[in-house]
């Protein structure tokens, strides 16, 4: 196939992001007009991802290209989401959230990751970049990369828990701060 090309590590948020996994944890890299021609392959292992920023003027076409209904591009295109898993047809319409980590955002500005997943095919979209994204890209780069579409979801999730943990570490100290004060303001209170 001319449209591969080997598997180098992409930037780590790049705009329109196309992989075809090979069951193994490693993938090539495939160029983005070629991954609706791929998109129902009958590969006995692996699948193919292909993640897009909405924003980038070639996402319409590509979208498009896959032969998706209106339900599934306007969910993964819309200005606002909400956490879901909804099963439509063949596929999975997913939406996760994650810490934004982004330098000088404010943690708890949630950010989305819209995803449809098929047995062979998974298709997302972004539109602020989100480091969990970019920790999968790297496994992949490593060679351990997701084996299956339900592993990248799994793989995508631990790596949205593990980055939030932190922010999550600091609230909950802020919180234990705030209940020892108004501990404190009571007792004082009764005291007096």
């Amino acid at each position: 196939m001319g449209d591969q090309t080997t598997p180098a590590l992409p930037a780590i948020h790049p705009e329109i992001l196309t992989f075809v996994l090979d069951g193994k944890g490693g993938a090539i890299t495939l160029a983005p007009e070629a991954f609706a021609k791929s998109a129902h392959h009958d590969a006995p292992t692996g699948f193919i991802w292909q993640h897009l920023k909405r924003d980038h003027p070639q996402t319409p076409a590509l979208l498009a290209a896959c032969e998706l209904d209106s339900f599934v591009i306007d969910a993964l295109t819309a200005d606002e989401t909400r956490p879901r898993c909804t099963v439509h047809g063949r596929g999975i319409l997913l939406n996760l959230r994650g810490v934004n980590l982004n330098p000088g955002a404010e943690p708890e500005d949630m950010i989305s990751v819209r995803l449809w997943l098929e047995e062979h095919r998974v298709i997302g979209v972004w539109v602020r970049p989100l480091q969990a994204t970019g920790d999968l890209i790297a496994a992949i780069a490593r060679a351990e990369g997701p084996v299956s579409p339900g592993d990248l979801v799994a793989k995508l999730a631990l790596r949205l828990a593990d980055r939030a943990e932190p922010s999550v570490a600091a609230l909950n100290e802020q919180i234990d701060d705030l209940e020892e004060g108004i501990w404190e303001f009571e007792t004082d209170n009764r005291r007096t």
